[in-house]
């Protein structure tokens, strides 16, 4: 992850869904193969993470606590029309903005 480039996708994603919409939680200790992309840091890169859960499911995880489904559970429910539709908005816009220089 490069910081620089990570905020400034942020203010991106924010622009593009709402600064109420996005969150830069603490780094966390998952097994991915990310890493390896970045060629050992020498390519600028950032990993986030793209919610699918309805807003009335998210809300009330919020409030009870209880966590919802990971990605890899068989009690996952995405919605995808919400899903995809913020999944290309923000991707595009980090494009666009990563293409304006």
């Amino acid at each position: 992850m490069t910081p620089g480039l990570t905020k400034q996708i942020i203010q991106v994603f924010e622009k593009a869904i709402g600064k109420n919409n996005v969150t830069n939680p603490q780094p966390s200790l998952i097994g991915e193969d990310f890493s390896y992309y970045s060629l050992g840091k020498k390519i600028p890169s950032l990993f986030f993470l793209l919610g699918s859960t309805n807003a009335l499911k998210y809300n009330e995880s919020m409030q009870t606590g209880v966590a919802l489904p990971g990605l890899h559970s068989t009690l996952m429910a995405p919605s995808p029309d919400i899903t995809l539709k913020t999944g290309i908005k923000t991707m595009t816009s980090a494009v666009l903005e990563l293409l304006k220089k």
